[in-house]
């Protein structure tokens, strides 16, 4: 057959020979492009189970469980990782028309992460140690007053002393933890439980190991996927922290190729991420300002000065020279992208350097020897206490240097973020304070500025307090009429602005780099920072072509 083939090859002329190698070329190259065609148009490429995502961390977890609310961003991303939400848990939740009550009905055949089944009396159990004193949970003042009756074997109904507009996100937010590993340890030792450090879990990943040096210090933290989970399984088999002491370090490692993810930086610090990746940048509802304490500094109570702290700052140019541009000019106790917003309240919001001073010289104050606006025995020199990370005392700095414009000293002064917290808010020590208030993603901010929310522990830092305001705060609380709820939040904002109460700065940007190899990471706007890990199910490393 060969031979046959040879004779009939060579027994052409030159040009037969040129024809048919041209044909030949023609055919096999139009094979090729055909495969092509069927390959890249009649496949599609998916995702692969497989891979292990790596999320590089400053810091330390410490308690890994949801009713212990922890304050640190590492414990919370845990928390997202390995504990679902009761929503995800549930074949349906339902309310009454008065909103007082609420009734749950779980999923049937859930299971923790150790194969024990997963029940509404872990849910029961759960919203028990949140409401019991000895535990100090973080969350019980979303539970007190707040009664639970189991109604059938998967069905809880909830019932609240007075309606609470939020509370969906109140039972949104619920993690259960399972109640035959908690149940045997008295309440006193939850926190000293060596399950907050390998929890039973029921989100999309468990515990597997962690590597630790002789000094404590966790290096890695791995998880691997639940095949118990109650949503699709994750792409990926594994998800791992590792732990650094300098950011500097996790930065290295991101630019090696040693980690996929990092956030939670100083968005000047975005380009110091040489390596391949893609950059998230992610409204939070979160904002910056500066709190008054009139208690503290008697000028504070004039109006007037007020006034000027609040609308004197050309914000734009302090988000542009602290922040390079990576925030959002908020102007009251409710961000533009918070539902209940009121933007026509702010339409003159701010002073021109003339205005601010007229504003001061018409309240009775003039310029001193020292260039500072003083009357009486009241001076305008305020201390500014700022958290010690870098875009607040840069910002504080920035603040300071345009005050001096118009007649008023601020002396900013720098402490760890914990002092603050445990010491300086504690005592309300302060003149003037800037610091952040975190919202749920609505637009309930009772306690940052109900009258009864002025000493610690509650988060009014200006001490404020009106009637009307107080009014409005409760019932925007209660109310399911959506009237009555804008109504009440246009007044909230009103007063606060009129009043001055606080000079509001800006919402800065959340930036999370993931590593180029990654694919099905996306966001929008989060409620906080480990929101991020809320879709990490669909992440993945691995990919394949199938047909279509």
């Amino acid at each position: 057959m060969f031979s046959r083939f040879v004779a009939i090859l060579t027994s052409l002329s030159g040009k037969e020979r040129r024809v048919l190698s041209i044909s030949a070329s023609v055919f096999f190259v139009s094979l090729i492009v055909l495969f092509l065609n069927i390959y890249f148009f009649g496949t599609q490429v998916v995702p692969q189970s497989g891979g292990v995502f790596v999320e590089g961390a400053v810091g330390q977890p410490s308690a890994i469980n949801p009713v212990l609310g922890s304050s640190q961003e590492i414990d919370r991303d845990l928390v997202e990782l390995m504990f679902a939400r009761l929503s995800d848990l549930s074949e349906s939740i339902e309310r009454s028309e008065d909103g007082r009550e609420w009734r749950v009905l779980l999923k049937e055949g859930l299971f923790w992460s150790d194969g024990e089944p997963l029940t509404i009396d872990d849910v029961i159990f759960t919203i028990g140690l949140i409401q019991n004193r000895e535990l100090a949970s973080p969350l019980l003042s979303s539970w007190r007053g707040v009664d639970v009756v189991k109604t059938s074997g998967n069905e809880v109904l909830i019932t609240l002393e007075t309606p609470y507009r939020y509370f969906a996100t109140t039972l949104d937010n619920l993690r259960p933890i399972p109640a035959h590993i908690f149940s045997g340890i008295p309440v006193a030792n939850i926190r000293l439980s060596s399950y907050n450090l390998s929890p039973v879990s029921s989100g999309p990943f468990r515990f597997d190991s962690m590597e630790q040096k002789k000094d404590g210090f966790i290096n890695t933290y791995s998880m691997v996927r639940n095949e118990n989970f109650s949503l699709a399984s994750p792409y990926l088999k594994g998800f791992e922290f590792r732990f650094f002491n300098r950011f500097k370090d996790a930065v290295a490692a991101f630019n090696r190729g040693f980690i996929d993810g990092l956030g939670g930086f100083d968005p000047l610090a975005v380009e110091d991420i040489v390596a391949r990746h893609e950059l998230f940048e992610i409204s939070i509802p979160r904002y910056y300002a500066i709190f008054m304490n009139g208690s503290s500094q008697p000028a504070l109570k004039e109006l007037a000065v007020r006034t000027v702290l609040a609308r004197y700052l050309d914000k734009e140019k302090l988000i542009k020279d602290t922040l390079d541009s990576s925030a959002t000019a908020i102007d009251g106790p409710i961000p533009s992208y918070i539902e209940g917003f009121d933007e026509e309240i702010y339409k003159d919001s701010s002073l021109s350097r003339s205005q601010a001073k007229s504003l001061l010289e018409e309240a009775g104050f003039e310029l001193n020897d020292e260039d500072i606006y003083a009357k009486e025995d009241l001076t305008l020199t305020f201390n500014l206490i700022v958290p010690d990370i870098d875009f607040l005392s840069d910002s504080a700095r920035f603040i300071a240097q345009e005050f001096s414009e118009v007649g008023i000293r601020i002396e900013p002064i720098v402490l760890s973020s914990s002092v603050i917290s445990s010491e300086i808010i504690r005592s309300r020590d302060y003149d003037l304070i800037l610091f952040g208030n975190v919202l749920r993603g609505n637009a309930d901010v009772f306690s940052f500025w109900h009258s009864s929310q002025r000493f610690y522990p509650g988060l009014n830092l200006s001490l404020y307090e009106d009637n009307e305001v107080d009014s409005a705060l409760e019932l925007s609380r209660s109310t399911f009429d959506d009237e009555k709820f804008s109504a009440a939040l246009s007044t909230i904002q009103q007063k606060i602005y009129d009043d001055a109460a606080a000079s509001f700065l800006f919402s800065p940007i959340y930036s999370y780099a993931v590593g180029s190899d990654v694919k099905g990471v996306e966001f929008d706007t989060l409620t906080n920072s480990s929101d991020r890990f809320a879709g990490a199910e669909g992440w993945y490393k691995k990919q394949k072509r199938v047909l279509r």
